[in-house]
């Protein structure tokens, strides 16, 4: 699979362009990396619920796409919604100043990384130690992304935007490898979307984002994966939280045939704190892959992970959840929970928790449920004259609306939710 991706990367073409210091040693990196490391398998145990074969086939057969690609504003706003702050768009992976708006520098700066300057790399950066094949395919070929830093001890009041768009061409598959690297300065208070998008077509979208919590700061961060029927998406987020740090983060995993999330965080300060929520939605015959990494590096650390899937039609959702808590560390309380909702008898959910604790002093709680519709439930609302499309919609609202009511931004809110109830309507309910 190694072979096969780097030779869809056109590679002397891209080691040979004129770029800074910092992109070249980047990409040369990423290449020792491949050289003495494969690329992802079922047999990884972390990756048995991914169709890696199906992915590695959109490799080979796939081209980097034109970035010459038109959008207006307006089209970035009914496919990710206008709330309000700095935005940053990239469409197949080249920045587009069109629709971008990149607000105010006092508080935040929001920039591309081809803005950089030559001799200053983009802060922060991932550990090679992070690295999956992916991610340094990543690494290797990404042109643009996104640089946001936010200052300290400012308070950043409307939420900071960065969107993807995958436009492919037609009659092929369009490969993307989007970044993005945030810095939440000690002090500092931001929330943060991350959205990922794209127009219909086939599209493999390879995405990496690094973020940085500084001490006592506080970052609210939701992820949106809504990307066209026919596209896949692998996706890794990278965060490390400081000391007395909050983060709250919520995923959202709605669009395409295929699609794999990673978080991987790490709580390194103590008194560290984290809140981690999420909805996956796959229908049809999509295949929808949550992975989450939980590490308490620094004492008196909390988190918590709270993920629920819906699972509609030949669907398969999958979740694995893995708290890491290092030697040496005291106080640490971890709870984790997943629960699924089977639509359909077609429908499959794979719930795993993965524990590893390596100290005394934890408290670590863990809890899975798979079920259907409450029949009963479903029937009380048919005899109070409530057709059945509409009681189905109500019975899945009830159990979707733990995640989406902690969404602070209301545009994003009503957003998420058109995205979600539109895609539970049954064959025969318009759309």
């Amino acid at each position: 699979m190694t072979g096969v991706a780097l030779a869809a990367l056109d590679l002397p073409d891209r080691l040979n362009q004129r770029e800074p210091p910092w992109r070249r040693e980047a990409r040369f990196a990423a290449i020792d990396w491949l050289a003495t490391n494969p690329m992802p398998t079922r047999r990884d145990e972390s990756w048995r619920y991914t169709p890696v074969d199906e992915l590695a086939d959109l490799l080979g057969r796939g081209v980097h796409p034109r970035t010459s690609f038109g959008l207006a504003s307006g089209q970035v706003d009914l496919m990710a919604g206008d709330h309000g702050g700095v935005r940053l768009v990239f469409v197949n992976g080249a920045f587009a100043a069109g629709p971008s708006n990149l607000g105010v520098q006092d508080i935040v700066t929001a920039r591309p990384l081809s803005d950089l300057d030559r001799n200053a790399p983009p802060s922060p950066v991932l550990e090679a130690d992070r690295f999956d094949g992916f991610v340094a395919l990543n690494g290797l070929a990404g042109d643009d992304g996104a640089a946001v830093t936010v200052h300290a001890d400012a308070t950043a009041g409307a939420p900071i935007h960065i969107v993807h768009v995958a436009a492919p061409d037609l009659d092929t598959c369009a490969i993307t490898h989007p970044s993005s690297t945030v810095r939440i300065q000690p002090g500092a208070t931001a929330t943060v979307i991350e959205s990922y998008v794209g127009f219909s077509g086939a599209a493999l979208t390879n995405a990496s984002t690094v973020i940085d919590v500084g001490d006592t700061a506080t970052l609210t961060y939701h992820r949106v994966q809504t990307e066209a029927r026919d596209a896949a998406h692998v996706g890794h987020v990278r965060i490390r939280a400081s000391r007395d740090a909050t983060v709250t983060c919520t995923s959202f995993n709605i669009g395409g045939r295929i699609s794999r999330v990673a978080f991987d965080i790490s709580l390194l300060g103590d008194r560290a704190e984290l809140d981690l929520s999420g909805l996956y939605v796959p229908a049809g015959d999509e295949r929808q892959d949550q992975m989450v990494t939980i590490e308490h590096v620094g004492s008196h650390t909390r988190s918590t992970q709270r993920l629920k899937g819906v699972v509609d039609d030949h669907a398969r959702g999958c979740f694995t959840g893995n708290v890491i808590v290092r030697p040496g560390t005291v106080d640490t309380v971890a709870d984790q929970t997943n629960h699924s909702l089977l639509l359909t008898a077609t429908a499959e959910s794979d719930t795993r928790p993965w524990l590893e604790i390596l100290a005394d002093d934890v408290r670590c709680t863990h809890g899975a449920t798979v079920g259907r519709l409450d029949d009963e439930a479903l029937f009380y609302l048919r005899t109070r004259g409530i057709p059945e499309p509409e009681a189905r919609s109500l019975l899945i609202e009830g159990f979707t609306s733990e995640i989406l009511d902690s969404v602070a931004v209301e545009s994003l809110r009503d957003l998420l939710s058109a995205r979600i109830h539109a895609k539970q309507r049954r064959p025969e309910e318009p759309r």
